[in-house]
């Protein structure tokens, strides 16, 4: 669940190191063979635990977002076969391991650095970026917890957190290393490259039918015509019938009065806040505000707030109560203008508002929203002949009634389209006529044989078809005549590019002779020569990822050939020079970062095998089976 919440907490360093250590933890595995004594535990840390329960709303969870990422294609059973049952529970494992860590050396959070933290996190927060207890309480709920259990859960984030700062936020990367990575990352390369493209070889000789013909049979895959079919549908959409539809004018009135609520703006406060901590101190607070203290003023000498995190701009009375409760909402909007509160106790303190600027409400009338309003009725309307015809349609069906008689007996049109292909073409290549804009009508056409009975399916959220096939034209290689042009440019472009390959390989094979590649390749018709110096962290993209890979992989000397990235030919390279920064800045602040974090990394893993022996860290296997043979039981 955790992970869950680091995805939109950022405010601390050691987050997202976590998701990292998360990540190659479950690499290493945990030690099995020390089991847990007693209990339904499937992990004992230390003093700390993961229950059954732990574990099993966990797998769940992960479970879920995994299934979205695999379009629900991704079984329980799939998913435990891929270890994620394992990863999940030594996620739990570690997360418990380095709080048991922080709680035995003394570590501990306040309730009031804890509401701080909660209030500070924009996951909590609304779109004006205010605390919003409401989705506070939804999270948590979602998750399986109560508030305050959510909130201990937050704790030992925080804990963890600590902790884990300490051990490596001071860590100092090693000169030696940093200059070795330094010159490494930053080595130059000089390289003649010479492109062989197949498009701008030339002599090819023309081909003779039989020559034609015999790479016709030889290719034969590339020249097939595509199964084509004629197709009968009728459609069933809302659009049918409502134009012959009738409303009844206090229909149109009561559905406005339902939706009253939506058309009014209600009335909105611009608000600053201050938030204290007692009773005692808001009454200090109110007392300076009635001896005529500026309200930022008293903001500043009561509390540590920024002028920032004063100003909650325009709140309506649902926003108030949503974040803050019924009585600030209340306080608020009692005021008979601008104007400072009395202090409100929220469950997160105690609050005084000041009403800077008040925006009247509004709402728009009848008139104004019954075109929309009736053209929902309409619609709500038209939806009922559409059932209404989709169930004749359907005792028509099961009657064995084809679409035809379906069309005599309930007045609806039937239609035709010529010969198409699953994609919509016709034998000519342009758009076959007659379809419908129905994508999943054209799937399923080519899903059924003429012999089968017509079915009513869904054409989308309000619409249905039922489609027939008509005609078949079975896939087929097309007629020799037919693609004779198409066959001639492809064997000469085959032919084409087994001449640049020939020309490459007979400059590679001259280059164990110690000759250089651009004396080479002049006698290469069409050849393209160029000489390129990149280094290795080059982002300027001045030649493709295959060649930078090849320009770094190559030996000094050596001549290399690959295919090009658009398959149009070859691309030699060989390297003439390389070069590596003599000496290294004092400061390079984002490869002293990154190697920083391999260096943390590095003593969290080696800390997190130390906790495995100290704490210990015991699993209990048999309970992990059981949670799992239980929840693919209830699966089923």
């Amino acid at each position: 669940m955790l992970n869950f919440f680091r995805s939109g907490l950022s405010s601390f360093f050691t987050l997202a190191l976590l998701g990292v250590l998360v990540a190659s933890f479950a690499l290493w595995g945990i030690g099995r063979d020390v089991f847990v004594k007693g209990g339904n535990n499937v992990a004992v840390i230390g003093e700390d635990k993961v229950t059954a329960q732990d574990f099993a709303r966990q797998f769940q969870a992960r479970l879920y977002r995994e299934q979205q990422n695999y379009n629900g294609e991704l079984t329980q059973e799939l998913a435990i076969r891929m270890g994620l049952a394992n990863q999940v529970l030594q996620t739990q494992v570690n997360q418990k391991a380095f709080y048991e860590a922080g709680r035995q050396v003394g570590i501990r959070i306040s309730d009031e650095r804890l509401r701080d933290y909660i209030i500070s996190q924009t996951t909590f927060q609304n779109d004006l970026g205010i605390f919003d207890r409401f989705t506070f309480e939804r999270i948590a709920q979602s998750q399986g917890f109560t508030s305050k259990q959510f909130e201990e859960v937050l704790r030992e984030d925080l804990v963890r957190q600590d902790f884990v700062t300490s051990l490596v936020s001071n860590i100092q990367v090693p000169r030696a290393a940093l200059e070795t990575i330094y010159k490494f990352e930053r080595e130059s390369r000089t390289a003649d490259v010479v492109t062989i493209r197949a498009t701008d070889i030339t002599g090819i000789p023309a081909a003779d039918d039989e020559t034609l013909k015999a790479y016709y049979e030889a290719h034969s895959s590339r020249y097939m015509a595509p199964e084509y079919r004629s197709l009968s549908y009728i459609i069933i959409s809302p659009d049918q019938f409502t134009d012959a539809i009738q409303l009844d004018e206090q229909d149109v009135l009561d559905l406005y009065e339902e939706r009253k609520d939506t058309y009014t703006i209600p009335e909105k406060r611009t608000l600053q806040q201050l938030i204290l901590n007692s009773r005692e101190e808001a009454d200090a607070a109110v007392a300076d505000l009635k001896a005529g203290m500026n309200f930022l003023d008293v903001v500043e000498k009561h509390s540590d707030q920024t002028l920032e995190d004063s100003n909650i701009g325009n709140q309506s009375p649902a926003d108030l109560e949503d974040v803050y409760g019924e009585a600030a909402a209340a306080a608020v909007f009692s005021l008979a203008g601008e104007g400072v509160t009395e202090p409100v106790e929220t469950d997160f303190g105690w609050y005084i508002f000041n009403v800077i600027a008040i925006e009247a409400g509004s709402a728009r009338s009848f008139v104004e929203v019954r075109p929309e309003l009736e053209k929902e009725l309409k619609h709500q309307k038209a939806m009922d002949h559409v059932y209404d015809m989709t169930n004749k349609v359907e005792d028509e069906l099961a009657g064995g009634a084809r679409l035809q008689e379906i069309s005599d007996n309930l007045g609806l049109e039937l239609k035709t389209s010529a010969l198409t292909d699953r994609n919509g073409f016709s034998p000519d290549g342009k758009m076959a006529e007659g379809l419908p804009g129905v994508p999943s009508l054209l799937s399923r056409a080519f899903e059924i044989d003429p012999s089968d009975d017509p079915t009513l399916d869904e054409a989308g959220e309000d619409s249905f078809y039922a489609v027939a096939v008509n005609d078949i034209v079975d896939e087929h290689l097309r007629p020799f005549d037919e693609v004779s042009q198409a066959v001639r440019t492809s064997w000469t472009y085959d032919e084409k590019l087994n001449k640049a390959e020939a020309m490459a390989n007979s400059i590679v094979e001259q280059s164990g002779e110690g000759k250089l590649l651009a004396v080479l390749a002049k006698e290469i018709e069409g050849a393209t020569i160029n000489t390129v110096t990149v280094s290795r962290d080059d982002r300027t993209g001045k030649v493709s990822a295959q060649v930078m890979e090849a320009i770094f992989t190559a030996k000094t000397g050596e001549i290399t050939s690959s295919r090009a990235a658009d398959q149009n030919g070859f691309v030699l390279l060989q390297i003439k020079s390389k070069t590596m920064p003599e000496t290294v800045p004092e400061n390079v602040p984002e490869l002293q970062g990154a190697m920083s974090r391999v260096y943390q990394n590095e003593i969290l893993s080696a800390y997190r095998n130390y906790l495995t022996e100290a704490l210990p860290v015991q699993v209990n296997d048999r309970v992990v089976k059981a949670v799992l043979d239980q929840m693919s039981s209830a699966g089923e």
